[in-house]
């Protein structure tokens, strides 16, 4: 018992994880998951808080973290906002 709470608080096996969290780590690096988590912790709880239990509410999540900072690039560890053509000349007019 007492290795019990040595142990899980170091290693978290996967049939203690959320499904949700599942999902992210079949999809996004570690460190991703951590910006997600981060972003997701500055809103109002009442606003992400349902949106665990489904497949779409968590791309909802994840969509506005991305459309906020960008995709994810793995080789630099971080999300990268990119400038298509037509928002260019939107914001030049």
């Amino acid at each position: 018992m007492v290795l019990a709470f040595v142990v899980f608080p170091l290693w978290k096996p996967d049939f203690v994880k959320p499904a949700w969290l599942h999902r992210l780590e079949a999809q996004y690096p570690p460190d991703a998951i951590e910006m997600f988590k981060h972003e997701w912790k500055k809103m109002n709880r009442d606003e992400w808080v349902g949106e665990f239990g489904t497949e779409e509410g968590m791309n909802e999540l994840v969509e506005r973290v991305t459309d906020k900072y960008g995709e994810y690039d793995p080789e630099r560890k971080k999300f990268v906002k990119t400038i298509t053509a037509t928002e260019l000349s939107e914001g030049c007019a």
